[in-house]
């Protein structure tokens, strides 16, 4: 199904870079709206373009999805960060990629995120 021409036509860049990290990281719209603090309505109108979120919502959204803030508003990658910032937006995006190939496979993990957490408190 076509999506609709946004009457915020600035914004249909950024709708289409929100559902991209958000569908990427493999999370639903209810999953990627508890993370914010929105409900899962208002992650479906900022993906349409149906209204535009807050930038305190958008730095948050950038910052939990591992992209460039810069990108995810304006399409353009942030050409002052240092080599370690992209080094470590490249590895948030490898690990958002391999989650999504997870979900779509139906695979269970063989160790959950509480036992590495656990593990690691155990060894400190």
């Amino acid at each position: 199904m076509a999506k609709k021409a946004s009457p915020y036509k600035n914004l249909t860049g950024l709708a289409e870079r929100l559902e991209n990290v958000r569908s990427s990281s493999g999370l639903t719209k209810i999953a990627a709206g508890q993370r914010v603090g929105v409900s899962d309505s208002a992650v479906s109108k900022w993906e349409e373009a149906k209204s535009e979120p807050p930038i305190a919502y958008l730095a948050y959204l950038a910052e939990n999805f591992a992209c460039d803030l810069n990108w995810l508003i304006l399409g353009k990658e942030n050409k002052n960060a240092s080599e370690p910032e992209k080094e470590l937006l490249n590895a948030y995006r490898t690990i958002n990629e391999l989650r999504k190939q997870l979900a779509e496979a139906k695979a269970v993990p063989i160790v959950s995120d509480t036992a590495i957490a656990t593990s690691l408190l155990v060894e400190s």
